[in-house]
């Protein structure tokens, strides 16, 4: 396959251009339209794609592999080009994708491998228009988002963590600040570039200027008592420009630096984070764990109470209801008689055997 220039995008005339051969040629500022003028280009230039054109689409796919090599996009396209096997190219509809998202998903596939079929076919259009192959661009489907799996730690888990962070020795130093950020949930930035000065232990807050958060404005941390006793155990210098949480150098913790003590530890730095908002959102309300933590709007929050709401659905599957007990514990059957029954209806040769062990007892300490 021969190469042949794109259409690119002209963010101050805001219209997509061309080049071809010595000459620019606009071709408007609406995608769609400035696709279709450029395959038209193409061909009458006489700059379509060498060789023999592909005329269906599991041909048009090995055309677009043949110059993307790649296995994960052949194993992607294999059910389209399977579902597409007798269409022409320049017959594609324009519901395809949606077709191929649907036979997907009757298949069972998880959303996120629908996701990247559909896009890989989608690719695949948009390269087929560029080449002037095809004049057809496929409507994208609404697919659901795949649902975020847990990333906190479970209550065993975080049990063996902090048990490790006591018993080695090697770990001193990076227990405060494991510790500092399971009680805080702020950022891995935030806590390895963290200095006294902002740090205000008689108010038990933390203040971030502006430029030192993801957000790019001012954020209070509050203080709780774990989180004050992790910084009590700092070691080194506490003047103004120093850093809190520091190695066993004496240097702030570089992002592989505290990487590789939380991979030691068998967690990522953002398990800490993820825990402490998970637990907080069984404490406090969701718009104050947002504070908290310094997410911008209130969605990204979400995504922890959707985690919780998956737990609950999972727990509610095998969840016996209390009706459901009171019968199963009225179909059981009862114990016949009670202890002293029991007690009365034992035979009389038990009785006189233990008559029989006393006396033989005395007569050997006689």
């Amino acid at each position: 396959m021969g190469w042949h220039p794109q259409p690119r995008w002209d963010k101050h005339n805001r219209r997509w251009h061309v080049n071809l051969g010595k000459h620019r040629h606009i071709l408007g500022s609406d995608r769609a339209t400035a696709f279709e003028r450029f395959a038209k280009l193409l061909r009458e230039h006489g700059r379509a794609a060498g060789g023999p054109r592909p005329s269906c689409v599991p041909e048009l796919i090995e055309s677009y592999l043949a110059e993307h090599p790649s296995e994960w996009r052949r194993e992607r396209l294999a059910l389209w080009g399977t579902q597409e096997s007798t269409t022409r190219v320049d017959e594609i509809p324009e519901d395809t994708l949606e077709r191929l998202s649907a036979t997907l998903r009757a298949r069972g596939n998880k959303p996120q491998t629908i996701l990247h079929s559909v896009r890989a076919a989608a690719a695949v259009c948009r390269w087929a228009v560029g080449r002037g192959i095809s004049t057809t661009t496929p409507r994208p489907p609404k697919i659901r988002k795949p649902a975020s799996s847990p990333k906190d730690l479970p209550a065993a888990r975080l049990r063996t963590v902090l048990k490790r962070l006591d018993a080695e020795p090697r770990m001193k130093h990076a227990r405060p600040i494991v510790l500092f950020m399971l009680a805080t949930g702020c950022r891995p930035s935030e806590a390895r570039l963290l200095r006294w000065s902002e740090v205000d232990l008689d108010d038990r807050c933390i203040r971030l200027a502006p430029e030192r958060t993801k957000t790019r404005r001012a954020r209070m941390i509050p203080l709780t008592d774990a989180a004050i006793a992790a910084i009590e155990l700092t070691e080194g210098k506490r003047s103004a420009n120093a850093f809190v949480f520091t190695n066993r150098l004496g240097t702030p913790y570089m992002r592989n630096g505290l990487l590789g003590v939380c991979r030691s530890l068998g967690i990522t730095p953002y398990a800490l984070r993820h825990t402490f908002a998970q637990s907080a959102l069984d404490q406090i309300d969701m718009a104050t764990v947002a504070a908290w933590l310094g997410h911008a709007n209130l969605s990204t929050v979400q995504t922890y109470a959707q985690i919780r709401d998956q737990r609950l659905r999972v727990v509610a599957r095998t969840l016996v209801s209390p009706a459901q007990l009171a019968i199963d514990a009225e179909a059981q059957p009862r114990p016949s008689g009670s202890a002293k029954k029991k007690k009365a209806e034992r035979p009389l040769a038990s009785k006189r055997s233990r008559k029989k062990h006393a006396s033989a007892r005395r007569l050997r300490s006689a």
